[in-house]
């Protein structure tokens, strides 16, 4: 089974319920194709999704050979910190959650949130379209048939007792998990809505060499556990993309018209009409030319370095953060669950115990105070009264925490079965409502620093330690996404990264004597490679920034002293290395893809 387990090098120097919302006032904008129906705080968002959702039209309808009837509807709503996007494709309506999906998932790469969800989605309405059997309005068919036994003794009995009942569904879409994920991923050759990338390429790379891969049945299904589900969408976009370059674009489009006629009942006799094989056979090829590809690349990584594994339990271990005095190590883990939400996890790494310290916890980072007493974490709480689930920044305190009877009964074990549960005594709210992630402290304790997540875009944002005095040091409107705000040692610059246009690269900036940015809106980029940079750390002399990146193809560490612009790498690895923490002495703890 694939995992994110933690890894430590050392001697280094250098879905929700649907809600009517009806504290919302909702305005709709029509254009040539599309209805687009938002909410209040969201009309730039909007304007922009008309343009991006016409801009998908021509290039889908056309390679398709399908419209829609009439104007497609788009629902855009950002009352969640919740990323996704459904296509009714029986409706012609997609619904956008309007929150960045990468805050907090890292199996994939940095986009163009609104372009890629609202033309995914919108390829979704159209290939499924010109796979449907029949008419719109009958999405499926029901034949049954019963026989009833002959009534031989009875005159004033005219049917006797049924003993022959036969059903058989038809359904008037047929299209496997791989096909239909596959082909919204990949879009069109011109779209450019979303791009393999090296999350992706991770996945399948450690699947492949392990010999791990879903089978083609595994492939076009969901309900799996861990990161089983995400397995579908890699392996869907491999093979879309490798029918596309080996076979031609169009052969994705004819699949789907293949899969519309009445007698095609599965994807094989699609594959045999339209490539000319079977789908086992398309799936042996596309599998053989991956393991040569990714055989090859691993040949030239040279002497690899992984470091060693410390923490190895569950399948999702995320964000690590050495404390201050280098003997404690605060994470997210979905433990021994092969299902979400992650813990907060306190480690002691002489002994190796480990203390539940806040579950459920957000997929966002942690924070040790500098006194290494208390933790900031962000976390989704229960809904509001409008339904609304919203981030917000949490602490705990370790002085206030232990073995006690209220805290493993009576608020460990409701959030275990429901998600939510009173909060422990260690465990303090400090913000509400405020849409708050990757909260992180400043050197001296008394200011926390975050990512406000509103209307589409991001924000950094500072408060008081109490929750007060709230200060925006970033007012961007354009989409921006930001991420993992760390103060340097001297607390006088901030390190983040920052994506614009899917492309997401790494800051540093510096603050005045009042908390502020200097120079708001006009700071350089300091990390920005070809690839992606993120997850940004400070060396323990404020020297050098600790980040990932995959300009190389495969996420690895790396250091870059800002002064000289020497670049080290310090991992080497074959799945990916990502979220370093580094200690006093040099060590650096990371989350790895094994």
């Amino acid at each position: 089974m694939r995992k994110l387990a933690l890894c430590l090098l050392l001697g280094w120097a250098g879905v929700s319920l649907a809600q009517n919302h009806p504290e919302l006032e909702w305005q709709v904008v029509e254009t040539e194709h599309f209805r687009i129906f938002y909410h209040e705080g969201l009309e730039g968002a909007a304007a922009r999704a008309a343009r991006i959702a016409e801009a998908a039209y021509a290039p889908l309808t056309e390679l398709y050979g399908y419209e829609p009837d009439g104007r497609v509807r788009i629902v855009l709503k950002d009352h969640d910190d919740y990323a996704n996007g459904a296509a009714f494709f029986y409706q012609d309506t997609i619904e956008i959650w309007a929150t960045s999906l990468d805050h907090d998932f890292d199996l994939r790469g940095s986009s163009d949130w609104l372009r890629n969800v609202i033309t995914h989605e919108f390829a979704h309405i159209i290939s499924l379209g010109a796979a449907r059997k029949g008419v719109q309005r009958v999405p499926a068919l029901y034949l049954q048939y019963f026989g009833y036994q002959r009534e031989k003794n009875r005159p004033d009995i005219l049917i006797g007792y049924p003993d022959v009942i036969a059903s058989y569904p038809v359904m008037g879409t047929v299209v496997p998990m791989w096909l239909a994920e596959g082909a919204a991923q990949y879009g069109t050759s011109t779209t450019a809505h979303d791009r393999w990338d090296a999350n992706r390429d991770m996945v399948l790379r450690s699947l492949v060499l392990a010999d791990e891969q879903l089978s083609f049945e595994q492939m076009g299904v969901f309900g799996k556990q861990g990161f089983g589900n995400e397995y579908v969408y890699d392996h869907g976009f491999g093979l879309v993309r490798y029918i596309a370059e080996a076979y031609g674009e169009e052969k994705v489009a004819e699949l789907y018209r293949a899969a519309a006629q009445w007698h095609t009942l599965a994807i094989d006799g699609a594959c045999k009409k339209v490539l000319g094989k079977s789908a086992d056979e398309l799936y042996g090829e596309w599998i053989a030319s991956m393991r040569q590809g990714y055989r090859a690349q691993v040949a030239a990584l040279g002497p690899l370095r992984e470091g060693e594994r410390i923490v190895d339990v569950g399948f999702s271990n995320l964000r690590p953060r050495l404390s201050p005095d280098g003997e404690k190590l605060a994470y997210l883990s979905t433990r021994k669950r092969h299902h979400y939400p992650h813990g907060l996890i306190v480690r002691d790494l002489a002994t190796g115990e480990e203390e539940i310290a806040a579950f459920p916890a957000a997929a966002s980072t942690v924070d040790w105070s500098p006194d290494g007493r208390k933790l900031l974490f962000s976390r989704i709480d229960r809904a509001d009264k409008y339904g609304s689930r919203q981030a917000d920044i949490y602490e705990w305190d370790s002085a206030a925490a232990g073995p006690s009877f209220w805290r493993n009964i009576v608020w460990f074990v409701p959030a275990m079965v429901s998600g939510t549960g009173p909060e422990p005594p260690s465990v303090r709210r400090l913000t509400r409502g405020m849409r708050a992630l990757y909260p992180t402290y400043s050197p001296d304790g008394e200011w926390i620093v975050f990512v406000q997540n509103k209307d589409t875009n991001n924000n950094l944002a500072m408060i008081r330690v109490d929750g007060t005095d709230l200060r925006y040091l970033t007012h961007f409107a354009d989409g921006t996404q930001l991420y993992t705000p760390r103060f340097s040692p001297d607390g006088r610059k901030l390190v983040f990264a920052i994506a614009r246009e899917g492309q997401r690269d790494i800051a540093v900036v510096e603050l005045d004597a009042e908390g502020d940015l200097l120079a708001e809106g006009a700071f350089d980029l300091a990390i920005a490679t070809p690839g992606t940079d993120r997850d940004p750390a400070w060396s323990a002399d404020g020297a050098e920034v600790v980040f990932a990146s995959d300009f190389s193809g495969i996420f690895n560490i790396y250091a870059l002293n800002l002064e000289t612009r020497a670049l080290q790498q310090i991992t080497n690895t074959v799945g990916g290395a990502f979220s370093p923490s580094v200690g006093a002495d040099g060590e650096v703890v990371f989350a790895a893809y094994t």
